[in-house]
This record gives structure tokens, C-alpha cells and sequence, in this order.
């Protein structure tokens, strides 16, 4: 009974997370391994011959919101979105790093973009997409995103959430209020190797 118990909680830690469909079965794997308290298998290694860590479901924010947390190394982040994106390792390491859970930015500001609403767009787009494909996050809070502006200077309060973010190709917001989220597309993928090479000053 209690495993029956512990299925059903773990599944729904998943669910409530919105992890990205392909990494819902590590995703409840790993959960439920946690829950039950039992050791990693031999075969539950990542490529890197790690084996990852049971992920942690903490509230996300105040619209209450969770995420399930995989804990990952910056590493593995960087490597998982060039897997995934086709841009090299080396050159998203000259766009961002990872600090903890927190996606920094790095080079000029002026190269995020000619105006402020271009420059928190990309700003947007890039944490975004390197939250889903580095780290499995479905979709990003706005908290979470006007951070990373303020960090690069480029948050617009009177604009931020009513016309910036609503207005980036291939990408989506989630929810209202408080509870707004951005989750990219496929068109927000395919255009990802642009938009580094851009910030890197190389188009």
C-alpha cells in the first residue's frame, strides 16, 4: 500500500512540476526514488557517468506554482543545450554561465539588442530556452525573467509584462497575473544559433 502510495505522489510531482514531456520518465524515476529512499541503479547514469540527483519539488515563486528540480551541474546545462541547439559549447559559455539555479548573462548590453524592449526580449529568450533544454523546466515565472533584465539593465516595469514579453516570436505566455510564465516553441529553439551569434557579435 504504502508504494502504491508513493507511485501515485511521485506522478503527481511530475505532473504539477510541468517537466518537458521527454524528461517526464527520469523525472518520476528520480521522484519516486526519493520518496522511497532507495539507491541509484547501475544503469540510471547520465552520459557523463554521473548519476543524477533525486530531483527536489519546491514552491516556485508566490502564485504557488512547482517545479521539479533536477539538480544539474553547469556542465551538463551547457552540454545539454548544445546537444539540443547545435551551437557550441564554447560559444554559450561566452553568452551566460549557471550560478546555482540562476541563468547570468554575460557581454555588452548592446549587443542583447538596439532598444530595451529588443534587449529584455532576448534577455527572455535566452534564459527561457536554456531553463527547458539545460535544465528541464517547462516554462520560466516573469520573476524569474525581470531578474535576469535588471541584472543587464534592460527591465522596463511599465512595459515588461504587458508589452515585451507578450510579443516574442515562438515563444508563449502562461497563466495571469502574478503566475505568468514564458515557454518557448520550436521557433524559439530553431532560432536560438541566431540570436548567440548576435550577442556574440558575430551577425
Amino acid at each position: 500500500m504504502e508504494l502504491a502510495e508513493s507511485i501515485k505522489t511521485a506522478w503527481k510531482a511530475v505532473e504539477e512540476s510541468g517537466v518537458p514531456d521527454h524528461m517526464q520518465e527520469l523525472a518520476f524515476k528520480e521522484a519516486l526514488r526519493s520518496l522511497l529512499g532507495t539507491a541509484p541503479s547501475s544503469g540510471a547514469s547520465t552520459g557523463s557517468g554521473r548519476v543524477p540527483p533525486a530531483p527536489q519539488v519546491k514552491q516556485a515563486g508566490d502564485d504557488g506554482s512547482r517545479e521539479l528540480q533536477l539538480d544539474v551541474s553547469e556542465e551538463e546545462v551547457l552540454q545539454r543545450v548544445s546537444d539540443e541547439t547545435g551551437v557550441p559549447v564554447d560559444k554559450l559559455e561566452g553568452v551566460f554561465h549557471i550560478d546555482g539555479e540562476v541563468v547570468k548573462l554575460i557581454g555588452p548590453l548592446g549587443r542583447y539588442g538596439s532598444s530595451t524592449s529588443d534587449q529584455a526580449r532576448n534577455v527572455a529568450r535566452i534564459v527561457t530556452v536554456v531553463r527547458k533544454l539545460g535544465m528541464g523546466y517547462a516554462d520560466t515565472p516573469f520573476g524569474t525573467i525581470k531578474d535576469a533584465c535588471e541584472s543587464k539593465h534592460c527591465y522596463d516595469p511599465k512595459n515588461f509584462a504587458s508589452q515585451h514579453m507578450p510579443k516574442i516570436d515562438g515563444f508563449v505566455v502562461k497563466g495571469e497575473g502574478r503566475g505568468r510564465r514564458l515557454e518557448v516553441k520550436s521557433g524559439g529553439i530553431s532560432s536560438f544559433p541566431e540570436l548567440i551569434d548576435k550577442v556574440l557579435g558575430n551577425s
